[in-house]
């Protein structure tokens, strides 16, 4: 999984096409826009709404680990930087790590830590995120993946956006025995 490489595997998980939809953000956004709520996004400053007042900027809209992510806000009255996606920013109150493997999901709280710098994963209840939970499925059908995180903020359970699909996902133990559950099942 998250290996975008040609391979001779005749059976693997997540497909070529599938993982680098997901790397190339943009393209991962084109895929979703249809059912899935998304922040709005462009690829060019000209097309940006005026009415936009903070954006969320990629330098490369293949970036991993939010390693390029810079933020522009209209109040401060520069222009807006050059950058490859750009997105608006969604104010909200929590985050969440959704992982979906082959239409199973579990829905993990994001909590981000201070004092360790690292981020900590709690897992919730998949059915008191029935929204966020079909979203993700959705996200993942229309990206054509069978094993991907996306990264969800919320305002409420209701009022979401999902921010980008990670082919390259993280590996708890509740995801890695239904992994294993699959595969005996098969």
């Amino acid at each position: 999984y998250g290996c975008s490489a040609e391979t001779q595997h005749k059976k693997r998980i997540n497909s070529r096409q599938a993982t680098l939809r997901c790397v190339d953000k943009a393209r991962a956004f084109q895929c979703m826009s249809e059912d899935v709520p998304i922040p709005r996004w462009w690829t060019a400053s000209e097309g940006i709404d005026k009415g936009v007042e903070t954006l969320v900027i990629r330098q490369d809209r293949k970036g991993r680990k939010a390693e390029d992510l810079s933020y522009w806000y209209r109040e401060s009255g520069l222009p807006i930087p050059h950058g490859d996606l750009y997105t608006e920013y969604f104010e909200h109150k929590r985050e969440y790590r959704v992982t979906v493997f082959m239409g199973k999901t579990w829905v993990y709280f994001k909590n981000f830590s201070k004092e360790t710098g690292m981020h900590t994963f709690n897992l919730q209840r998949v059915k008191d995120y029935p929204k966020i939970v079909d979203a993700c499925n959705k996200a993942a059908k229309a990206i054509g993946i069978d094993y991907a995180s996306f990264d969800v903020v919320a305002k409420t359970k209701d009022d979401f956006v999902i921010l980008e699909a990670n082919s390259g996902t993280i590996l708890t133990e509740e995801v890695s025995t239904g992994i294993v559950e699959y595969f005996l099942n098969l």
